[in-house]
């Protein structure tokens, strides 16, 4: 069965757009749910008439509840950005990872998501990705509706 995913595709004349895909993890059995982020640099090859994202570069994070109200927490303008702008800290098998999320108002009001890793026996890899209000206002609504999936998994029927 496929996860359920929303991706948002922002690409330029550049080279240097993003994509971001976020895929729904609901909890089940002894698991907890998650929602998992991969954001993907632009890839342009000169054989190509549209943009492509190149997947396979992607910086990816998952998100745990709690994570995930943090951040509605500054999509709802209760915070600025997660944890006072020090962001969350994930340290897996390969690496350690940073995430930040904020509001600005400059150059243009809009929401940032912003990863850096930097993997055990390599450079510092970033990327960011930059939602406009109208995603914003989509996004807060998405991650509010998930968190009693991530929370619970799907209810069965008829146990």
């Amino acid at each position: 069965m496929k996860r359920p995913t929303w991706t948002m595709y922002h690409p330029n004349g550049k080279g240097t757009g993003t994509a971001l895909r976020l895929e729904l993890h609901p909890a089940h059995d002894q698991t907890d749910g998650s929602i998992f982020a991969a954001i993907a640099p632009q890839k342009t090859t000169e054989s190509e008439p549209y943009p492509s994202m190149d997947w396979d570069k992607a910086i990816s994070v998952k998100f745990e509840i709690i994570e995930l109200a943090q951040i509605l927490q500054v999509l709802r303008g209760c915070a600025e950005s997660i944890e006072d702008g020090k962001g969350l800290f994930h340290r897996t098998i390969k690496g350690n990872t940073v995430v930040r999320f904020e509001h600005r108002i400059e150059p243009v009001p809009c929401y940032v998501l912003d990863v850096s890793r930097k993997p055990f026996d390599g450079d510092v890899e970033r990327i960011w990705f930059a939602l406009r209000t109208a995603e914003a206002f989509a996004l807060a609504e998405v991650i509010s509706n998930a968190l009693l999936y991530v929370a619970f998994g799907i209810p069965m029927v008829n146990e």
